[in-house]
């Protein structure tokens, strides 16, 4: 996941049931391959119950341009939710959840994906993925 400090890039975006961020994506149209920034959204169609995955390169998502469609991976999705999890700095540091995120708040900690698919049982999947971080450095601390 990548992180763009500039407001007119929004490089992660997340709501309860779709996800968009900004990744280096493994090209192989040509021998080696060779990584490419790629702007990736996973969203549930409602209407269908598939779940998809949209990849635009770069200046397609800053266009807003959609060059392809997206790419059905997962049918029988009865839900989709994602949470971002964030470290609440009060008296005793600790992780929150919530269920939307805004690119100005930069990336979250973490996402939470529970995925649950319509069989003769009902099957539900979670999955808790942590993104390492670096922080900022200020540039007094950068001079010392």
């Amino acid at each position: 996941v990548l992180y763009s400090e500039k407001e007119e890039f929004s490089n992660f975006e997340g709501e309860k049931n779709r996800i968009s961020f900004y990744s280096l994506v493994d090209i192989f149209q040509i021998i080696p391959a060779h990584p490419e920034l790629r702007k990736i959204t996973y969203s549930l169609d409602e209407s269908t119950h598939i779940l998809q995955r949209l990849e635009q390169t770069f200046p397609e998502s800053m266009q807003g341009s959609r060059v392809q469609e997206a790419e059905g991976i997962v049918a029988q999705v009865d839900n989709l939710n994602f949470s971002y999890c964030y470290i609440d700095e009060g008296a005793a540091p600790s992780y929150k959840w919530k269920d939307t995120w805004d690119s100005k708040q930069g990336i979250p900690q973490g996402v939470k994906i529970e995925l649950e698919i319509d069989t003769e049982e009902k099957l539900v999947f979670v999955k808790h993925v942590f993104i390492p971080s670096g922080e900022k450095v200020r540039e007094e601390e950068e001079e010392e």
